[in-house]
């Protein structure tokens, strides 16, 4: 049967019936996916790999979202700075942050935002070059040294020794060009996650160059972010969560982040 002849006739009623059986049919969709924007601001690995080719783990993960709704949502990364996702997060705009933690946005009791179960741990590795080996003891441990930070990122207790004159602080754009740096001998010490790390030491063949201390600069879980008026959205992110353990594609993911 031809698709006009399904509205052939007069009346409401074989109107609706056609409509139905075609949406029955799947010619046509009930409803489109909720477009779900995934504010990024990281553009190292293994978060950010190839923007053009979106290839990473934060590509991998909201593919894995949009998949498991089953046509209720559509993830889609948009990379951007962190000043601007924070304008999008104060004019309560609608998105998620990935492999966010709670104290990096300003919200320590979890109140201002919406927070996901874990997503996975990490660590901040202190970073010398081979040469200096420097052991990480608190940031004390930093005074008269160089320290090379990234650029817009704040480290309370090493900003407040930079402050003070005890500790020199440069800056580099990205984690790459630091940790470069770094096993140039450019700079003393550097600190960032130790995902990007050691993506970057075994991606450059850096191991010989680059010491990392026993002592991380911190531990910390890393979780979604939601807008907190949405809380369906958050409730759906967490039901995921708990069902990863049985996605092969989260199985990959874990195998590119992991610190080896």
């Amino acid at each position: 049967m031809g698709l006009m002849s399904l509205f052939e006739g007069k009346g409401q009623t074989k109107l609706i019936a056609a409509l139905s059986l075609l949406m029955s049919c799947g010619l046509v969709s009930a409803q489109s996916p909720e477009y779900i924007p995934v504010w990024e601001y990281y553009e190292s690995p293994p978060f950010v790999i190839d923007a053009d080719n979106e290839e990473g783990i934060t590509y991998d993960f909201a593919r894995i979202l949009s998949e498991q709704s089953k046509g209720r949502y559509r993830f889609e990364v948009e990379q951007m700075s962190l000043a601007r996702l924070m304008h999008k997060l104060q004019a309560d705009e609608l998105g998620i942050v990935l492999w966010a933690n709670h104290l990096w946005f300003h919200d320590p009791d979890k109140s201002k935002y919406l927070w996901s179960d874990t997503l996975v741990h990490d660590e901040s590795s202190v970073i010398s070059p081979i040469s200096l080996s420097l052991e990480y003891k608190g940031a004390e441990s930093l005074k008269g040294k160089d320290f090379l930070g990234i650029s817009g990122y704040y480290y309370s207790d090493i900003d407040t020794l930079v402050e003070q004159g005890k500790i020199n602080r440069l800056d580099a754009k990205t984690e790459e060009a630091a940790l470069q740096m770094v096993a140039s001998e450019r700079a003393d010490v550097t600190i960032f996650s130790m995902r990007a790390a050691h993506y970057y030491r075994n991606k450059f063949k850096l191991a010989d160059k680059l010491y990392f201390s026993s002592e991380p600069y911190a531990s910390y879980e890393r979780y979604a972010l939601i807008q907190a008026n949405q809380h369906a959205l958050h409730d759906y992110i967490n039901t995921v969560i708990t069902r990863l353990p049985g996605i092969p594609a989260w199985q990959d993911i874990t195998t590119i982040s992991n610190y080896d």
